[in-house]
């Protein structure tokens, strides 16, 4: 039996970008995934569509990045940020 995953909010459809491209400090709430494969692994740590991510920082050299999300402090890979689709807060 396979588990729907949830999909981008209608309203974040049209605005939505990837936690790469984010800036140091600027905050964002997923609207979902890009990645089945992801998908799963964020939603297994309770990274869920509505959770609010900020950017603390890129790593200078390398492939990782940190992210605050709902409190929580996280490092990922580039490519597993890639697939994590937000849309930017005010």
């Amino acid at each position: 039996m396979e588990t729907e995953l949830p999909k981008p909010q209608d309203s974040c459809a049209a605005i939505e970008i990837s936690a790469l491209e984010l800036v140091k400090r600027e905050k964002g709430i997923v609207c979902g995934f890009a990645d089945d494969c992801f998908a799963r692994k964020y939603l297994s740590m309770g990274i869920l569509p509505g959770s609010q991510v900020e950017l603390v920082r890129k790593a200078p050299v390398g492939q990782t990045c940190y992210f605050k999300i709902d409190g929580r402090s996280l490092a990922v890979r580039k490519k597993e940020a890639a697939c994590l689709l937000l849309h930017r807060v005010d």
